[in-house]
């Protein structure tokens, strides 16, 4: 009874705190927006005026603030708070994709560095108006190496071939033979059958559920991957589905032959992922684990790897990390979440354990997570991978900065980057599918450690 009542707190909790942060406008208009910068301009290097209007003078005890962030330059977001509605200066902006947000709220915060999510936004306040602008494209896409012209990720990488050889790019940044090994997937007959078998057993359990969901959605696999290192985690994931008849869905990309038998032997649908002679992995990839290991970026790499292989095939992906607990059967959720127009349905995470975004564009940090995702079999979607992989292999953090680092950011800077200026994205259901702070954290605030 005591968990129970611990779960329907959290639900509560978490509900309140969305109801508090839903948009709040005064008549026909936002209760405050930006005049200057506009949606989608672009501006050269130097200082950038912010003007707004509101819908009605500041009342006394209220303000304007406005936080502005550019991800490739931090997570975290600069907000300034202003008495009056006044035109604020901001110098020596630097070259990127930057989003803006301005809202009312009452007075007494100071301006602050901050992360993406803090309570105070919302809760008592009056919008946020959000527009997008760029700065130096030139200068960004040099920086992000994008092709100069498309601004998209040169066709050489995206077309790698090891049997043709490595473009040196590919040999001093060795992330970017993930490519690589998307390719030389396609080329498998294992990944072919596997899929096609998982996608069958999708078809003949789902059946024609909805009339509503895109015809794709029908040939949709469960997707995950694993080292040693994750095998008993993955046999853990694979035995929730078993529970609810999901199991055949589900394809395993292994990067060991031992995982690959591990799975197996567990009638796990399993697909050896080539390994190029070791050479896309700095470090041993048997024994990378997780994030803060050495080398968990060249394992993180491989992730929008296996999943673009799959949309290559025509079928849609629901990527799974193996840590996940399957309670029922997540497609028809996650599909009639995603709608008929939407590429990509995501979880969401906060900065903290109650506190998770409205949706994609309240994800103002790293609250976009990749541990579990449903990614239509479109042009959109494979290049929002393409331009994930491609953005990770350029970072030297191999610690932390991954796979869900590296989609964050080309979420961030998508309408300037090829291919992916049409995105839709969408947040999942928290409450539905929540994130392991959310499930397994959340209690603890309520009744203490060890509830």
């Amino acid at each position: 009874m005591r968990r129970f009542m611990a779960r329907l707190l959290v639900h509560v909790l978490v509900l309140l705190s969305l109801a508090a942060r839903a948009p709040a406008t005064l008549g026909s208009m936002p209760a405050v927006r930006f005049l200057t910068p506009g949606d989608g301009d672009s501006f050269g290097l130097g200082d950038i005026t912010f003007t707004f209007e509101a819908a009605a003078p500041l009342s006394a005890d209220r303000q304007l603030c406005f936080t502005v962030q550019n991800k490739r330059v931090s997570y975290h977001a600069w907000t300034k708070c202003l008495d009056e509605v006044t035109p604020y200066t901001l110098s020596g902006v630097t070259a990127g994709v930057w989003k803006a947000q301005v809202y009312l709220i009452a007075k007494g915060s100071e301006e602050h560095w901050r992360g993406g999510h803090d309570e105070r936004i919302g809760e008592g306040s009056e919008g946020p108006h959000t527009v997008w602008f760029a700065v130096d494209l030139r200068g960004w896409a040099s920086e992000a190496r994008l092709d100069p012209i498309s601004l998209g990720v040169p066709e050489a990488l995206v077309g790698m071939d090891t049997d043709k050889g490595l473009p040196d790019e590919a040999k001093r940044f060795k992330r970017l033979q993930a490519f690589a090994v998307t390719n030389a997937l396609l080329k498998s007959p294992v990944l072919r059958s596997s899929v096609e078998r998982a996608s069958h057993a999708t078809l003949a359990r789902l059946g024609a559920l909805s009339a509503e969901w895109e015809p794709s959605d029908f040939r949709a696999v469960l997707v995950t991957m694993a080292n040693q290192g994750h095998a008993g985690l993955t046999l853990n994931l694979a035995a929730s589905l078993r529970r609810h008849g999901l199991a055949s869905s589900l394809v395993a990309f292994a990067l060991d032959e031992a995982t690959a038998l591990t799975l197996a032997a567990a009638q796990v649908e399993t697909v050896p992922v080539p390994g190029l002679g070791g050479g896309y992995c700095g470090t041993d990839c048997s024994s990378v684990r997780d994030v803060w290991s050495s080398g968990f970026a060249d394992l993180a790499s491989l992730k929008p790897a296996c999943v673009l292989a799959v949309l290559k095939l025509g079928v849609c992906a629901l990527w799974m990390d193996t840590d996940i607990v399957v309670f029922r059967d997540p497609l028809p959720e996650v599909i009639s979440a995603a709608g008929r127009w939407v590429d990509v349905a995501i979880q969401v995470g906060g900065s903290h354990d109650l506190h998770v975004p409205l949706d994609e564009t309240d994800a103002l940090r790293s609250a976009l997570c990749t541990g579990l995702y449903y990614i239509r079999a479109r042009a959109s979607s494979e290049r929002l991978l393409e331009h994930a992989m491609h953005t990770l292999a350029y970072f030297e953090a191999d610690v932390q900065f991954g796979d869900q680092s590296a989609t964050n950011l080309a979420m961030h800077e998508a309408r300037w980057r090829n291919g992916l200026r049409g995105l839709k994205v969408t947040v999942l259901d928290p409450l539905v599918f929540p994130t392991g702070g959310l499930f397994f954290k959340a209690p603890e605030v309520l009744w203490g450690e060890g509830w």
